[in-house]
């Protein structure tokens, strides 16, 4: 299995970093949001996402790091939290990623509601330290994870295993890292 991934909370941030972390252990997912800062590319109006073919479409419709603003979001399956730690799985992020936040994974707020229950979602929203059951906030006959009324276009869901092809130079570097390719597959 591979390593759980790392962030720390500096002390320039918070007096008691670990403070800031009390709860989210509760939450087996969490969005980190991070900073693209090592793409040293101009920006792209068009990209052209693995799954088009050589196909452009315009930056805002894929996920590319070539934005205007630089900002990375991945969802992420929590490993633990410990001290000032949070240890997590599934990411994108290389080494050294700078961190701009950490929120937890919430079903009922994140996975988008059908048209007829937006209404009850637009009603006023405890305070915070009044928070009620997310279970008694489903409006009836809703579902936790409705997502009817989100389309996205079919290359999205094209779920073929993509091609990765190495340059010259990313061989070499493989090679001087002593890193075999046909192990890169299972990735």
């Amino acid at each position: 299995m591979t390593p759980a991934c790392r962030i720390d909370i500096s002390s320039t941030v918070f007096n008691n970093p670990s403070h800031s972390l009390e709860g989210l252990e509760s939450f087996s997912h969490i969005w980190i949001i991070y900073h693209f800062h090592r793409n040293p590319n101009h920006l792209k109006a068009k990209v052209a996402p693995p799954r088009l073919g050589g196909e452009r479409v315009g930056v805002f419709s894929t996920r590319s790091p070539h934005r205007p603003c630089p900002i990375g979001l991945s969802l992420v399956q929590l490993d633990r939290v410990e001290d000032s730690k949070v240890y997590f799985f599934g990411t994108d992020m290389v080494d050294g990623t700078p961190v701009l936040d950490i929120k937890p994974y919430i079903p009922q707020y994140d996975v988008p509601v059908n048209m007829s229950e937006i209404e009850f979602y637009n009603s006023r929203e405890a305070p915070d330290g009044e928070e009620t059951s997310l279970m008694d906030n489903n409006p009836p006959g809703s579902s936790s994870q409705s997502v009817s009324s989100v389309s996205v276009p079919n290359w999205v869901l094209n779920s073929s295993i993509l091609d990765v092809v190495f340059n010259t130079n990313a061989e070499s570097q493989l090679q001087a890292l002593g890193i075999e390719k046909v192990k890169l597959t299972g990735i």
